[in-house]
């Protein structure tokens, strides 16, 4: 059962990471078309880097994919856009968890590479006014991306979805039935699709992460009880392979992923009139591609280093899903609440960025030696680090009574963390010459 769990996930990441790959690629193109003078705009200077255009776009889809108990309405949908009919919102919670949350929006998005854009120029140019204004600009506006995505679903939901309830209504009995704000209660319980999802994709932050204590009942950290069900009556127990019913749409997705592998091989060999197009291929089969400089993508100005993104979507993606699941919230009772697994995976692939952009500024590499580089600068780095989950914790966080502010420590961390690494690894290389 786990090893058939494991293949399916693995193989919609696969998929997904690959279509979030294309899309920063085409993403952050558009903003720097008009540089090269052809039509679109063109965005330069300032606190605007190469990596914020699809930062703010991942982190809104994100939004716009949360489930019913983050915003707080009482209907448990997986998904709060859709109608509770959907079949997405009983069966098949992997996939919009898993692939649109953690694969999609986790490779559109990055971390690394928004350290190293704005480390890198205040260091080597001295920019450090222009970088701390970047971070906040940078924070500030993926944040709101994020809470717009919140309200387009939680809009969807009121205004254009055919059952229409009656929010307020409900909201009101729900709070005043399963949730306390006093210490020795316990958290809201959640339905088994949300206790599955939050099984799967530990990518999401947890709303009970506040002072109440442990129960038994919740002994292992995988939510049990049914909502609405009696306290201490067992819920219904769903057949062994009832959680992953639709094979046909795991079907689907493994000749999907299959067909467009093949389809990007064969467009990066036809493609030659135009190369960003060919670097595109190239790197959504091996790689994020390289950034030439802060501001404009590099697509077209690194096609060598772009094509020999040696460190395929796939390993990347799952390696972030990996320590997500294995770190998050499983640390000792002193910190239950501290998603471990997505800052770790932001700092190893921001240290090791920062390692690839030292290397690059100091020896005097070749081609190939240039190439590889960049490979696990752009293609590893890239796109495991992510963006968008980092502030749908921060969002969750700063929404749980009375434990707020552990929504500051953990954006202190990752920023304060990010920006030491670049000062220690890059700093230290470059002021050493």
């Amino acid at each position: 059962m786990a090893l058939h769990r494991d293949v399916l996930i693995l193989t919609h990441l696969a998929l997904w990471a690959q279509l979030g790959v294309l899309t920063r690629i085409f993403f952050s193109k558009f903003f720097v078309l008009g540089c090269s003078g052809q039509w679109g705009p063109c965005l330069t200077g300032g606190t605007y880097y190469g990596s914020l255009p699809p930062n703010l776009l991942g982190s809104l889809i994100m939004g716009a994919l949360v489930s019913s108990s983050v915003v707080g309405l009482s209907t448990p949908k997986e998904v709060t856009l859709l109608p509770a009919s959907h079949p997405w919102q009983k069966n098949i919670p992997l996939h919009i968890g898993t692939c649109l949350r953690t694969g999609y929006c986790g490779s559109l998005t990055t971390f690394g590479t928004w350290q190293v854009e704005l480390m890198t120029e205040a260091i080597s140019l001295n920019q450090w006014v222009n970088a701390i204004m970047a971070y906040i600009v940078g924070l500030a506006a993926s944040l709101m991306a994020y809470i717009v995505g919140c309200h387009i679903a939680l809009g969807i939901d009121r205004y254009l979805l055919p059952e229409r309830e009656d929010v307020l209504a409900q909201e009101a009995a729900f709070l005043a039935e399963e949730v306390a704000a006093e210490r020795g209660r316990r958290p809201p319980r959640i339905s088994p699709s949300q206790a599955e999802e939050l099984e799967v994709d530990l990518d999401l932050p947890r709303i009970s992460s506040g002072p109440y204590p442990a129960d038994p009942a919740l002994a292992d950290g995988t939510p049990k009880a049914v909502l609405g069900a009696e306290e201490g009556a067992p819920g219904p127990q769903p057949r062994p392979w009832a959680r992953w019913r639709g094979n046909r749409t795991h079907a689907a997705t493994a000749l999907a992923l299959a067909a467009l592998t093949a389809g990007w091989a064969v467009g990066a060999g036809l493609e030659r009139e135009h190369t960003w197009i060919r670097t595109a291929f190239f790197s959504v089969l091996l790689g994020v591609p390289g950034y030439g400089g802060r501001g404009w993508g590099g697509l077209g100005e690194l096609p060598g280093r772009s094509e020999g993104a040696a460190v395929t979507v796939f390993g990347r993606c799952w390696l972030r899903w990996f320590l997500a699941q294995q770190l998050n919230y499983r640390q000792s009772s002193r910190c239950p609440w501290y998603p471990t697994g997505t800052l770790a995976a932001n700092m190893l692939g921001t240290a090791t960025s920062f390692a690839m952009a030292a290397t690059q500024a100091r020896a005097g590499l070749g081609y190939w030696g240039a190439l590889l580089t960049s490979a696990v600068q752009t293609g590893f780095c890239g796109a495991l680090t992510t963006v968008s989950t980092l502030v749908a914790e921060i969002v969750k966080f700063s929404a749980v009574y009375p434990d707020q502010f552990h929504a500051y420590t953990y954006t202190l961390h990752s920023l304060v963390g990010g920006a030491l690494l670049g000062i220690a690894v890059y700093g230290g290389a470059y002021w050493s010459q």
